[in-house]
């Protein structure tokens, strides 16, 4: 995994060696597995942590995070934000607040320490949910091809958004943390229906699987085309 992730940043997203880079770690085994293979590579690291404030339990993640940070002498920065609050003063729905908020302090960060790119733990799995979101939305054939493993986003010009595990399904990155003796928490609102990912992910990809149990093989190949 570790040498698949080095020719993402390397070769596809042009982040040479020896780089600064950010990398989003929300304390979750996908984010703990990205800083984990991340840390083995020729990159100067600096850990963002972003709390949203929507669940209790969310201090003792920043907590967390923080710790793992310190322990290995890492640059560590977070922002907590009442994201239910800034849904309302902005008028959209707190996904999107949540999205847009975090992403705002990850380039924030980025910026900060002379980044050259912000690096995210979304995996083969959140691939699939997307596209079938974005199918489910009418968005066009842009749409449909997903996430792409890097790009400049409306939230700055210079500093790539990266993605490098793309390529890793989550049973994999489960694997990965297993096999490294790897300590993650756990976000137990990811089962809570109340939000259109997780419907998607928790409702509508399991009946699907169903009817093809390769059903997410099938849309990452299609997707790859």
């Amino acid at each position: 995994m570790r040498e698949r992730i080095h020719e993402i940043l390397r070769d596809e997203c042009a982040i040479p060696d020896h780089s600064q880079v950010v990398v989003a770690v929300s304390g979750g085994p996908d984010s703990i597995c990205l800083f984990h293979l991340i840390s083995g590579l020729p990159y100067h690291s600096t850990i963002a942590h972003f709390d949203h404030q929507l669940r209790p339990e969310s201090g003792e993640e920043l907590k967390f995070v923080k710790t793992i940070a310190e322990s290995m002498g890492i640059p560590f920065y977070s922002q907590s934000l009442n994201v239910r609050e800034f849904a309302a003063s902005e008028n959209i729905g707190i996904e999107e607040a949540a999205r847009k908020a975090r992403y705002e302090f990850l380039f924030h960060v980025a910026a900060e320490t002379e980044s050259q790119a912000v690096i995210t733990a979304h995996h083969a799995d959140d691939q699939v949910e997307t596209i079938l979101m974005n199918f489910i939305r009418g968005a066009g054939l842009k749409g449909l091809a997903g996430m792409s493993y890097c790009q400049h986003p409306t939230f700055s010009e210079k500093i790539r958004l990266v993605r490098p595990l793309l390529d890793f399904k989550k049973e994999e990155i489960l694997a990965y943390c297993g096999d490294n003796n790897l300590q993650f928490l756990i976000d137990e609102s990811n089962y809570e229906s109340v939000y259109f990912r997780n419907r998607i992910r928790n409702q509508l990809i399991p009946l699907l699987s169903e009817y093809n149990p390769s059903f997410i093989g099938t849309v990452l190949r299609n997707q790859k085309a």
